[in-house]
């Protein structure tokens, strides 16, 4: 027997489907066709779909780890579904999906087995005063060499305007490589921690001070985007106890401004929720990814779009992302940017897309282990985010992602049984 609450789990994730689904006929086609979304609905694809959707919605019932739980139903919603719906509305392209079913199924047998885990001294961030001045201290300093660009701050950029002026202004600064290296790490894992331990601790002057610091480093780096709406993140879901509460957070969230940016459409004629929310976050990624696996099929790179380009010849003239954003997709001056698994695919073919899904799903099975509170849960739903946005290199390195791995093994013990 299916336990009440995993039924309940299921019927609201399922629910949460139809309704991003029909967010793609009701609104995209409509205000957004003119970008290259189009409408080729197909019977059969749509009832595979939602066949695929709610197998995979099933799979997840067995579950037990909290953060393990979150972390996979959140990747179903907003890595799977996205594609799901692309596919059935729009393209009828399926390796996109069949990318995010392997890393989903990969993931999952991850569950099953246990990672080594790495035993060292702990940093004790949550009990000792000192460790938390510390660290504080540290990141005030690490903050100074910011101060070089104040000239260039924008404030607009508090209230996302002129984000892509800023962004252009920022590449064409002489903008020291070693800071490039330390933004992501300092704002997007330390200065969270430690946003998170001053709202446990109840410290109003060290939250606003952290917030403050965040912000800086977002204007002060180019304005970008995922840094302002991570602090959101990491507040929200600060204030959600448990780890299951995460995942209706996420899903009634999704749900909510889904359905009020159709309202929005239809009676004001307005489109600003659905083009900031709907149309960035959920469905440019799938139609990125289709034109990925569609160009690089039988023409991998191999990693020369990375730094082993060294050792293997790099065959286009512009970074990868801008190529395709300029050159295949005909977008002067954008960058098409994808995530880690379809990254998998344009290096190896289907043998990257299962490589990239163990790395993957053995970092998170491993953050799976230690004994995180949910409270902290803000800051993986980050790096779950730019699983959708960043190459595997980047993602590791330049946003952080061993940073915040490593940062989690010095404050976290392990735990076997998981939080919940």
């Amino acid at each position: 027997m299916i336990e009440r609450d995993k039924i309940q789990l299921i019927v609201v994730i399922i629910g949460y489907y139809i309704i991003l689904n029909l967010c793609y006929p009701l609104v995209i086609i409509p205000a957004f066709g003119y970008m290259g979304f189009d409408s080729n609905p197909n019977i059969l694809n749509i009832i595979l779909s939602l066949f695929i959707a709610i197998f995979f919605t099933f799979l997840g019932i067995n579950l037990k780890n909290g953060l393990f739980e979150s972390i996979w139903y959140i990747c179903l919603m907003f890595l799977l579904f996205p594609n799901l719906i692309y596919f059935c509305q729009s393209s009828g392209f399926f390796p996109p999906v069949l990318g995010y079913m392997v890393f989903l199924s990969i993931l999952l047998i991850f569950n099953k087995l246990k990672v080594p885990g790495i035993k060292v001294p702990k940093l004790e961030l949550l009990e000792s005063k000192n460790t938390f001045n510390l660290l504080l201290f540290l990141s005030i300093i690490l903050t100074l060499p910011y101060l070089t660009f104040i000239r260039f701050i924008s404030s607009d950029n508090l209230l996302l305007k002129n984000i892509y002026v800023t962004r252009e202004m920022f590449r064409n600064l002489d903008y020291p490589t070693a800071i490039g290296y330390l933004t992501m790490p300092l704002a997007r894992v330390l200065l969270p921690f430690l946003l998170v331990v001053s709202l446990i601790k109840k410290n109003k002057f060290h939250t606003l001070v952290i917030i403050i610091l965040i912000l800086f480093i977002f204007l002060a780096s180019g304005a970008v985007k995922s840094i302002f709406f991570g602090v959101i993140c990491v507040l929200v879901f600060y204030f959600v106890e448990n780890y299951r509460g995460k995942i209706y957070l996420f899903t009634f969230g999704c749900g909510f401004f889904s359905v009020l940016g159709i309202l929005e459409y239809y009676i004001l004629n307005s489109t600003i929720l659905t083009d900031l929310f709907i149309r960035r976050i959920f469905f440019t990624p799938p139609r990125l990814e289709a034109v990925y696996y569609s160009f690089f099929n039988d023409n991998f790179t191999f990693y020369s779009h990375t730094f082993l380009r060294f050792l293997i010849e790099y065959p286009y003239e512009l970074n990868l992302s801008r190529y395709i954003g300029e050159i295949i997709m005909g977008n002067p001056g954008s960058n098409a940017n994808v995530g880690v698994i379809v990254d998998g695919y344009i290096s190896l073919g289907w043998f990257g897309v299962l490589l990239h899904s163990i790395i993957i799903s053995f970092f998170l099975k491993f953050l799976a282990q230690l004994d995180i509170p949910s409270k902290f849960f803000g800051i993986v739903f980050i790096y779950i985010y730019l699983l959708n946005t960043a190459f595997i290199g980047p993602f590791m390195i330049t946003h952080g992602f061993l940073f915040f791995i490593v940062l989690s093994i010095l404050i976290f013990k392990a735990d076997d049984q998981g939080s919940t």
